[in-house]
């Protein structure tokens, strides 16, 4: 009994080690919107994509690809990037060659 949970308890930490090397990478067409706080800092970059039927919104990561986003307010993008979830929300961390391409219209 004790060899069975410590090999379940390995697999199961094994599976959360992995996991993030898989995150594969995908495509996101969307409209971008930034969020400011009162003084006018960006506090949040989002993409919000149709996919299907339903809309999806991305909170874009705030490192230096995502914030370059941030000059495309209101502009159609398309990017590449790492989805995330956690807590109900959906996080998307911009390639660094992916950020400046604006989508063709």
């Amino acid at each position: 009994m004790n060899r069975l949970l410590l090999a379940v308890g390995l697999v199961v930490a094994l599976v959360f080690v992995v996991s993030p090397a898989m995150a594969a990478d995908i495509t996101v067409k969307g409209t971008v919107s930034v969020v400011k706080d009162d003084a006018g800092k960006i506090t949040a970059v989002k993409i919000t994509a149709k996919e299907g039927e339903k809309e999806v919104v991305y909170t874009v990561t705030l490192n230096a690809e995502g914030k370059k986003l941030a000059h495309q307010d209101g502009k159609a993008v398309e990017v590449k990037g790492t989805v995330t979830e956690k807590e109900g929300a959906t996080t998307l961390t911009i390639k660094p060659a992916a950020a400046e391409k604006p989508k063709a219209e």
